[in-house]
């Protein structure tokens, strides 16, 4: 992908600091040992392996759930709508 006077993606530094993880806006990411990376700007390598890292899940958290949600009969099971009242079993 070609991206010519844009933002590609963002790069951070791991949490352990060990790390330059790559973040892509297609939703790739990347990571690359940052002793690796330095000794190639340093020119005492010639390349540094990178790793391919998962796609981050996005979850969003379930708000407003029915009680009926979590009971895994209807919750309309054994009751007469039209008359607005429990039909005996």
């Amino acid at each position: 992908m070609a991206y010519i006077g844009g933002v590609a993606g963002f790069a951070r530094i791991s949490k352990s600091g060990k790390a330059l993880n790559v973040d892509l806006t297609n939703g790739e990411r990347f990571t690359v040992a940052r002793d690796a990376l330095q000794a190639v700007l340093g020119k005492r390598e010639r390349f540094a392996s990178v790793a391919v890292l998962p796609p981050l899940l996005i979850t969003t958290p379930v708000r407003n759930r029915l009680l009926t949600d979590y009971y895994p009969h209807s919750s309309f099971e054994g009751y007469n709508l039209d008359e607005g009242r429990r039909v005996p079993a």
